[in-house]
């Protein structure tokens, strides 16, 4: 299936503060996804992103980027916008099987994430159960990372619905999630996917 997403998302080094950590987790709705490795396909570039997830193949593409987005305050980043295909490992093409099985072409990223849902509702926004899969929203999420022996943190959102306004579904839940209380500063110059953090960090060295 085609997934359309509207997103931004920040990479830090080390592990996050707990002030951070506190802040994200206040919520009752919010959930931890447990942990996994997720494989990325090393030499894609930016725009372009591959891994296998737990015997899946996930693909996406950008298709736009705007690069100093201004979500509210201080608070600013690259948003953009990409589709997602997800299918079973075995319904791959041949090349992507093949490379399946060179581990040098995968970069291993340990992932320990905490999720928290929003969704329109009424002109209101709402926070609902992470992981209940509605129609539309957005996806905040707190990851610790590690990869190449290093530990990271990234923090993102991400809005989806069919037909829906994402780049407008993003901004309206930002500006709702990053309240007066939180204490991070968030810039451009942290700001990427994770591709572009792929690229920039582990194949352009």
């Amino acid at each position: 299936m085609r997934y359309p997403s509207a997103e931004i998302r920040w990479f830090f080094k080390g592990q996050p503060k707990r002030d951070l950590q506190s802040w994200f987790r206040q919520s009752w709705t919010e959930v931890g996804t447990g942990e996994r490795t997720d494989y990325y396909l090393l030499g894609t570039g930016e725009t372009l992103n591959i891994k296998l997830r737990e015997g899946r193949v996930e693909a996406k593409q950008r298709l736009w980027a705007e690069p100093e987005f201004v979500m509210r305050g201080s608070i600013a980043g690259q948003r953009e916008g990409w589709v997602k295909w997800s299918f079973d490992l075995s319904e791959a093409g041949q090349d992507v099987q093949l490379a399946s099985r060179h581990a040098e072409a995968w970069l291993p990223v340990h992932k320990r994430r905490w999720m928290r849902t929003f969704i329109p509702e009424h002109n209101e926004i709402t926070e609902t159960d992470a992981g209940s899969y509605p129609a539309a929203g957005c996806n905040a999420e707190l990851t610790f990372v590690k990869a190449g022996e290093e530990d990271w943190y990234t923090l993102g959102l991400e809005s989806f619905g069919e037909g829906r306004d994402l780049k407008g579904l993003l901004h309206s839940i930002g500006s709702y999630f990053f309240d007066a209380d939180f204490p991070l500063l968030l810039t451009p110059s942290n700001s990427r996917s994770y591709a572009a953090w792929i690229e920039h960090y582990f194949v352009k060295q």
